[in-house]
């Protein structure tokens, strides 16, 4: 699967909550959750569909990446 950059950029300035911590959107765990949900199922084919642990496996790593 290619990474498409634009695409994932896109994505979060979509999302305030995740990258705009002076919004309240960015306070609430939950919206910011979802959000990254989001971005996981519009970036990864049937993200939606795995368990819990799949996702799991996908998503650490990557986020490990942006820290």
């Amino acid at each position: 699967m290619d990474f498409d950059t634009n695409f994932f950029i896109s994505l979060l300035k979509s999302k305030v909550s995740i990258w705009d911590y002076k919004t309240q959107e960015y306070s609430d765990k939950i919206k910011r959750n979802n959000d990254w949900a989001f971005v996981c199922e519009s970036m990864i084919p049937n993200f939606a569909e795995k368990n819990n642990k799949e996702k799991n496996a996908i998503v650490k790593p990557n986020t490990e990446l942006l820290v």
